[in-house]
C-alpha cells in the first residue's frame, strides 16, 4: 500500500479495520452456507476475491485500496472455511480425518512458501502479475469446483418448521426425493 502512495497511517488503519474482516466473514458464511450450499458460496466469494484484487490493483487513493482489502478480506474468510467444509465432504466418513488433516497441512505449507516465492515477483514486476497469479490460481479453483461433485448436501438447507422432530433434522432435498422431486 505503501507503494501506492499510501502514507503510513493509512496503512495502519486499514490493518486495523482488516482484522473486522474475518469476524464479518464468518459471520456472512455462517448465514449463507448451508442455504446456498458450498459451491455457490465458493463461486461469489472466490468472483469477489478476484474482483477485489483488480480494484486493488488498479485502484488509487487510500479508501479504493482500503475498501477493496477489506471486501477481499470477507470474501476470504467465506472462501477458506466453505472450502474446508466442502473438501471435506468429499471424502467419506472412513478416510475424512486423515485427508483433511492432509490437505490442511498441505495448505499451511503453501502458505508458508508463497510469501518467499512471490515477494520477489512483486518486487521485481509490481502488483499486476501477482495479481493475475492470484486471480488465475483462483479461477482455475472455480473451474474445478465446476466439474467436482456436489456437496454431502448438495446445497440443500434444512428447516425448522417440519412437522415431526425426525424430519425436522433431514435436509429439504432428502424429504422431497421421497415425492418425486430431484435432490437440490
Amino acid at each position: 500500500m505503501v507503494q501506492k502512495g499510501v502514507k503510513l497511517p493509512d496503512a495502519l488503519l486499514y490493518a486495523g479495520i482488516a482484522a473486522i474482516a474475518p469476524i464479518l466473514g464468518m459471520l456472512v458464511g455462517a448465514l449463507r452456507i448451508d442455504a446456498w450450499g458450498r459451491r455457490p458460496v465458493m463461486w461469489v466469494s472466490g468472483s469477489t476475491m478476484i474482483l477485489c484484487a483488480l480494484a486493488f490493483v488498479f485502484g488509487n487513493g487510500a479508501v479504493v485500496l482500503i475498501v477493496a482489502g477489506f471486501v477481499f478480506q470477507i470474501a476470504a474468510s467465506v472462501f477458506i472455511p466453505t472450502s474446508s467444509i466442502y473438501f471435506a465432504e468429499q471424502f467419506p466418513t472412513s478416510t475424512r480425518a486423515r485427508a483433511t488433516a492432509a490437505l490442511w497441512a498441505i495448505n499451511r505449507f503453501g502458505a508458508v512458501i508463497a510469501p518467499l516465492a512471490l515477494l520477489p515477483l512483486l518486487q521485481s514486476h509490481g502488483p499486476f502479475p501477482l495479481a493475475v497469479l492470484i486471480g488465475a490460481t483462483l479461477l482455475s479453483g472455480m473451474g474445478l469446483l465446476w466439474i467436482m461433485p456436489p456437496g454431502r448436501h448438495g446445497g440443500c438447507h434444512y428447516r425448522a418448521e417440519a412437522r415431526d422432530d425426525l424430519a425436522r433434522d433431514a435436509p429439504v432435498c432428502q424429504r422431497r426425493v421421497g415425492r418425486g422431486a430431484a435432490p437440490g
